[in-house]
């Protein structure tokens, strides 16, 4: 720890290692400069960063602190709660939190980074977690989902095996398996249980598998983790139009990928807007956290010449290209409609059954 009180708040240059291992040792100081840099990075994933110890895949793997909290809550308190992969202790923290809290993980030294950013609060285990005896009633687990350094979707490879984690939180009161959003629907539905896909500042971070022996099977979820909202797939069919109302709306990635279209629809009075698989219309503003408004101002065709002259009509430029269900190139795009000036605008482009159409909006607060 001397090191890394030595290089804080110095550059990673060669001046600075020869100072801090003259000081310490040549390993101390690659190792104080490494987690400065690493410690840098997670403050996008955890407002304790800076007192924080990490390993550069673990800290890829962890979860976002608001979403670690959201697990956290899944679980009452006051039990013991185990994660059986707990790694450099992200969850681990903040099932700490609110109760008793047991880790597992093989590398002693993910071990005694979790140990250190859980302020020594918790139980280790330096041991697979299959393998051990389970005195505890609830665990998550996040399976490491890398090859040789290289990710993978192959749930074969993933280490814990999820199928077998499956079967020994089967018999829990209420376990979690952290997945890959992008893991197919069959393998999902392989594993039983209810399926939540989680929302985090816009993004679809993760499918997050509940099993358990009492727990009621549910169709996917899609949670909103900033406003708690959430939305369950509907397998209703929906109308679909091919041109714009007033309004089109962005769907979240998340209530894309748990097939909560049709009730985001259905709630709203809206319509889904040609094949883009994330848009839908109407002539009344929507309020909820898993849509984005925006105000049609024009609709053309996908042409440059004439969404220049659209933009050039209303006073606009295209700041954004947003396609659904059409393969473009948005940054080559906006290059193509740069002569258009004015205020912001953005240019929502999607496919129907006559051919793609743009939609030029301005996006609502």
């Amino acid at each position: 720890m001397q090191a890394l009180e030595i290089a804080k708040g110095l550059e990673a240059t060669p001046k600075n290692l020869e100072a801090v291992a003259a000081r310490t040792s040549p390993e101390a100081a690659r190792w104080a400069f490494t987690q400065w840099r690493l410690r840098d990075r997670a403050k996008a994933k955890f407002d304790w960063a800076l007192d924080g110890l990490f390993v550069d895949e673990a800290l890829q793997q962890a979860s976002h602190q608001a979403i670690a909290r959201y697990h956290a809550s899944l679980f009452p308190t006051g039990v013991p709660v185990a994660d059986l992969t707990c790694g450099i202790g992200g969850d681990l923290r903040e099932l700490s939190a609110r109760g008793p809290a047991i880790g597992f993980d093989l590398d002693a030294e993910r071990l005694s980074y979790a140990d250190h950013n859980c302020r020594s609060a918790v139980q280790l285990y330096h041991e697979d977690s299959l393998s051990a005896t389970w005195n505890f009633e609830y665990a998550i687990a996040d399976p490491a989902r890398r090859v040789s350094g290289q990710r993978t979707l192959d749930p074969s490879q993933f280490s814990p095996d999820p199928v077998k984690l499956r079967e020994r939180m089967r018999a829990l009161k209420l376990g979690a398996i952290k997945l890959s959003p992008m893991l197919p629907d069959s393998f999902l539905a392989l594993l039983g249980g209810s399926v939540q896909f989680l929302s985090n500042h816009g993004e679809c971070s993760e499918a997050l598998v509940l099993l358990g022996r009492d727990l009621e099977q549910l169709p996917p979820r899609a949670v909103h983790i900033r406003s708690g909202e959430s939305l369950l797939a509907s397998v209703a069919s929906f109308p679909q139009v091919e041109t714009p109302g007033n309004f089109i709306f962005e769907a979240d990635p998340a209530a894309i990928r748990a097939h909560c279209l049709p009730a985001l629809a259905e709630a709203h009075q809206l319509q889904l807007l040609g094949d883009s698989n994330g848009y839908l219309t109407g002539d009344v503003l929507a309020s909820t956290p898993f849509l984005t408004c925006f105000e049609v101002i024009a609709v053309s065709k996908l042409d440059a010449g004439a969404l220049l002259n659209e933009l050039r009509r209303h006073g606009l430029k295209a700041e954004s290209i947003k396609p659904r269900g059409v393969q473009i190139e948005p940054a080559e795009w906006v290059k193509r409609l740069q002569k258009a000036e004015g205020h912001p605008a953005s240019v929502l482009v999607f496919s129907t059954q006559v051919g793609v159409r743009c939609a030029i909006c301005r996006r609502r607060p």
